[in-house]
């Protein structure tokens, strides 16, 4: 691994949420190197209209001094321009 930071996987589900709408679910995968004890790992993403932070956490050391971080974001459908809920999830 070259670079500091490596994006190991997305994935991105939609299913309906039983109001007419649809909720969304996306999760990350971040192999980063081990470069200081402390860090923050989190991915950039557009959530709506807005650009965030989806912070990770981290999941377990790898081989080569790395280490798997996860992340996710649950958005639930929209009816009529309404945000009916919205949940900010962190896996572990």
């Amino acid at each position: 691994m070259t670079a500091p930071v490596e994006f190991g996987l997305a994935l991105s589900n939609s299913y309906p949420s039983g109001t007419g709408s649809y909720n969304y679910d996306g999760s990350f995968k971040i192999v980063v190197q081990n470069l200081a004890f402390n860090k923050q790992v989190s991915i950039w993403a557009q959530v709506g209209a807005t650009w965030k932070d989806i912070y990770a956490s981290h999941v377990q050391s790898l081989p080569g001094n790395l280490e798997l971080w996860s992340a996710s974001k649950q958005r639930r459908g929209r009816v009529r321009g309404q945000v009916h809920g919205e949940r900010h999830n962190v896996l572990g």
